[in-house]
């Protein structure tokens, strides 16, 4: 007993010390939420999309950091350029971005001259943790003083993203109706509505998946496939699949192997006549990154109309460290061109879809682009190219019906282009956006390509005078086309389209824009015989929901 009393004090004191610890790990366990329920009351205020500002920094497009295809190839839109579409220009703060992102949902109605009717909605959207939804519907309408010159385009639009454990889906769909006549069409007096009436129905969807972790054996995939279909008034019938099953496997940090079977078919039929457009690639890349250099190297075997090609693929992108960040890329690529009808109906609308042919080409390109930042407020970079086409199509006035463009293909096409733009944002409300392009298409018979600009510039002025409101004018120049009258190769006029936009927020909810196009009144056509659309104006409104 008296031993025990000896070693009291210290029994005490490890007890003390003891209770310290319970104590302190009770005052941690007090700072750890659990099994509680918090609830998040998150107020969303609409506003107007800010006007982009001008990334000073030359760098290369944002990467998905979970998958990247590397080299995937994918075919280009027939590079037939600068239609000019006299139609109103889009509420900028409305535009049409539903892919990765899902838009708030609103409403707006445009009235203007030239019996101008717009309509714009957005419904049913949607952004959550798993799904990501998006609708848009659009209708345009125009009528000007010549006969017939009238147009009514119409769009619907659906975008939906599912995620799902290790894989997400995607599936978008696209509708789309053009309802226009061939008012440009020669003795237009002796012609009635149903000879120069022409409708489009254009039907595509794609479905798309990807896994973001990677599976057992390393590797990512995209498998996609895609369909379209366009119909025409004289019951052509175009059909287009796209199958594409990419893999991606990562060596390490800084390599990157990829592999790709993608085959692109596409199906004409008009009564007894058919034709078929098909072509298969098998893709292998390799990517390397150093420090400020990325090596890209290449190559797709592929089975197209002409036989079996290799197609090469090599790209050096150099990132410089001085004062002057500078931005190098040099590219040699070869590709395919299916020009299939929908590619060209894109470019014109005019096009004669009746007893189309099929002018698949292959296109090798070597090119050097330089981009700079100089300075805090300027940024510019040129681009010189060297394009060869084993063939070429391009358009064609029809000089037996008198109505449209047919296309036509030349051989052995050649074209030295030269871009450049020059940005200069003054202010952060303030900013200048110039684009130039100059083509010189040379061919080894020495005829020329009818109805191709040779020369385009585009430059925008950005204000934002006050916080809710805004201006932005735009001047569009196209010149050096050449087009085919009585079978005599004719220099065409200049276009020069001057247009403007004023949009103010009246309320959180609620904008207003004024839109003005073709302000010089120049109604030089784009293609021979079809004139642009005069001076216009239309008032547009807008509601947001919440």
């Amino acid at each position: 007993m008296k031993q025990f009393r000896k070693h009291n004090p210290i029994f005490f004191v490890v007890l003390c010390i003891c209770s310290l610890i319970d104590a302190k790990a009770q005052t941690n366990t007090d700072t750890v939420i659990n099994n509680n329920t918090i609830q998040i009351i998150q107020a969303y205020k609409p506003v107007v999309k800010a006007i982009s500002k001008i990334e000073f920094y030359p760098q290369q497009s944002p990467e998905d950091t979970n998958f990247k295809i590397g080299l995937y190839y994918k075919v280009p839109q027939q590079q037939l350029l600068y239609t000019y579409k006299s139609v109103p220009i889009n509420p900028l703060a409305l535009g049409k971005e539903l892919k990765g992102t899902a838009l708030p949902n609103f409403v707006s109605l445009g009235l203007g001259t030239l019996k101008t009717i717009q309509l714009q909605a957005s419904l049913f959207n949607l952004h959550s943790r798993h799904v990501e939804q998006s609708l848009y519907g659009y209708y345009n309408q125009q009528q000007a003083a010549l006969p017939f010159q009238k147009y009514q385009d119409a769009l619907v639009y659906y975008h939906l993203m599912r995620v799902r454990a290790h894989w997400n889906f995607y599936v978008d769909a696209n509708l789309e109706h053009n309802n226009f006549y061939y008012f440009g069409a020669d003795s237009i007096d002796q012609k009635s509505a149903t000879d120069i009436h022409q409708q489009l129905f254009k039907l595509s969807t794609s479905f798309t998946a990807r896994n973001t972790t990677k599976d057992k054996f390393g590797f990512f995939y995209k498998p996609s496939l895609s369909f379209t279909n366009v119909h025409t008034i004289e019951k052509a019938n175009e059909l287009a699949i796209g199958i594409s099953l990419p893999a991606l496997y990562e060596l390490n940090t800084y390599s990157k192997l990829t592999a790709s079977l993608s085959s692109n078919m596409a199906f004409y039929r008009l009564d007894t006549l058919s034709n078929n457009n098909i072509f298969t690639q098998l893709q292998f890349a390799y990517q390397r990154t150093y420090k400020s250099l990325q090596f890209d190297l290449g190559i797709a075997p592929t089975i197209a109309a002409i036989g079996f090609k290799a197609l090469p693929t090599f790209a050096v992108l150099w990132n410089t460290k001085y004062k002057v960040p500078l931005q190098l890329l040099f590219e040699h690529k070869g590709s395919v061109m299916a020009n299939n009808l929908n590619d060209l109906l894109l470019d014109n609308k005019y096009t004669n879809p009746v007893y189309f042919n099929y002018y698949q080409s292959i296109k090798t390109s070597t090119k050097l682009q330089v981009d700079a930042r100089i300075g805090n407020h300027i940024s510019a970079g040129i681009l010189v190219a060297n394009e060869a086409y084993d063939q070429l199509a391009y358009f064609k006035r029809d000089t037996l019906s008198a109505l449209n463009f047919n296309v036509s293909a030349m051989p052995q096409v050649k074209n030295l282009l030269l871009m450049a733009h020059f940005n200069y944002q003054v202010t952060k409300s303030l900013q200048v956006i110039n684009e130039l392009k100059k083509y010189n298409y040379t061919s080894a018979s020495g005829a020329a390509l009818l109805n191709m600009p040779t020369f385009s510039f585009h430059s925008h002025v950005l204000v934002q005078a006050f916080k809710k409101l805004y201006f932005d004018a735009g001047l569009n120049v196209f010149s050096g086309q050449t087009t085919q009258i009585a079978r005599i190769d004719t220099k065409m006029q200049s276009f020069v389209d001057l247009s403007g936009l004023l949009q103010y927020n009246l309320k959180p909810r609620i904008d207003f824009q004024l839109k003005f196009n073709n302000l010089l009144n120049n109604t030089n056509p784009r293609w021979y015989g079809y004139s642009n659309f005069g001076t216009n104006f239309a008032a547009v409104i807008s509601y947001k929901f919440k």
